[in-house]
């Protein structure tokens, strides 16, 4: 692949997309933990899965880039799939910025570029306080389904007393939950 402005601009793009998706998803998320949608997180899973996937991909994608660029600098004729099983290229955030500067392109669309490396992390930070919270809001929601539970199974087990202060007999005790046929 060449390292081109469009190639890079493509990829960065595409893999804007999926972080905003992720966004979005992570909202669809905090709605079906505040309804308590067991379907629907289901769902929000498989989907986060898909998104992943596709991330690593564009991940893989951009270490091409990388990979090439440094071979056709350097006169190395390792393919970019045994630099990357040796590990030669990782991509983390300072990596694309280094790929971006190492680019031969007009500042302008080194800028571009940047602008959407910058979208990108201002994604990563939004995912991450909206993952935080979610976490928060399932933890909370499991709680008070764990209290739930426990006041029933400690009200099945417990002596219960009546009115006057007496231990009721077992047929005389109140129902938690009562309905009639």
């Amino acid at each position: 692949m060449d390292m081109t402005f469009e190639n890079l601009s493509k990829i960065l793009a595409g893999k804007l997309a999926l972080y905003q998706s992720l966004t979005q998803l992570l909202e669809d998320e905090k709605k079906y933990i505040i309804a308590m949608d067991i379907d629907g997180l289901w769902d929000a899973v498989n989907r986060k899965n898909n998104l992943a996937a596709a991330i690593q991909s564009i991940k893989e994608q951009l270490t091409d880039q990388a990979t090439s660029g440094d071979a056709t600098k350097s006169g190395d004729t390792t393919t970019s799939g045994d630099a990357t099983k040796s590990g030669a290229v990782t991509m983390g955030d300072g990596t694309i910025t280094k790929m971006i500067a190492r680019a031969p392109l007009p500042l302008d669309q080194k800028t571009a570029l940047k602008t959407y490396h910058c979208r990108i992390d201002a994604c990563k930070r939004e995912i991450a306080v909206k993952a935080a919270q979610n976490k928060q809001y399932l933890t909370q929601y499991l709680s008070v389904i764990d209290g739930v539970f426990s006041t029933v199974f400690n009200f099945a087990t417990e002596k219960q007393y009546s009115h006057c202060g007496r231990v009721s007999p077992a047929e005389a005790r109140p129902n938690l939950i009562r309905t009639e046929v």
